[in-house]
């Protein structure tokens, strides 16, 4: 699954299968402690990703945004509830991450740049302003195009299946059974050999 993922991100986006590993370690932990699916994660990271933030700078600026929105300063609730965001439903569960993304565009649509770059400075901060700054440019339907796109099963496979076409690929398999056969004559013959030149 996990697999699937870093593929996927990296096909639906500009990012490498390395930027979306270091997004994760950044981001995943914070991410899955406010029950966030590791699929809203990567679709996060792939958007921030077309923006030009990518790797561990995108993970932690969702790392930052998420911290902002579950555990907000007082100034910060206070701008929260101005824009009229709900972070977590009647039974203080955090509501879903597609659902808050599409709250962030849609109270923000009759703002002003200036208005809105105060809230979120306000809210998010220095670092996870650019977090939030992307998802809301995105919207939901951006949120879900891309959400739609990390999800593809089988997308690690077909990446192999890419990768060992055509000569590099041809030689890439031949190296590795050239190195297999060695590690497994050496294994086999080694003590053999190892005796018989200490003789």
């Amino acid at each position: 699954r996990v697999s699937d993922l870093l593929a996927a991100t990296a096909n639906a986006s500009t990012a490498e299968i390395t930027d979306v590993a270091s997004g994760f370690q950044q981001a995943g932990a914070v991410f899955a402690s406010n029950g966030v699916p590791i699929e809203d994660l990567s679709a996060a990271l792939g958007l921030m990703a077309n923006a030009g933030i990518k790797g561990s700078d995108a993970g932690t600026s969702l790392k930052s945004m998420m911290m902002r929105l579950t555990a907000p300063t007082a100034q910060a609730g206070r701008a929260i509830e101005e824009l009229g965001l709900r972070i977590y439903d009647a039974q203080g569960n955090m509501l879903p991450f597609d659902n808050i993304v599409g709250q962030l565009e849609d109270r923000t649509k009759g703002l002003s740049q200036e208005q809105r770059n105060m809230a979120y400075e306000t809210i998010f901060g220095s670092d996870a302003i650019r977090a939030a700054t992307v998802l809301t440019e995105a919207g939901a339907d951006g949120f879900d195009k891309m959400s739609t796109a990390v999800g593809k099963a089988g997308a690690a496979g077909d990446l192999a299946a890419a990768q060992n076409r055509g000569l590099l690929g041809a030689w890439d398999a031949l190296t590795s059974v050239v190195e297999t056969l060695g590690v497994t004559l050496g294994e086999a013959f080694g003590p053999a050999i190892t005796d018989a030149l200490q003789t």
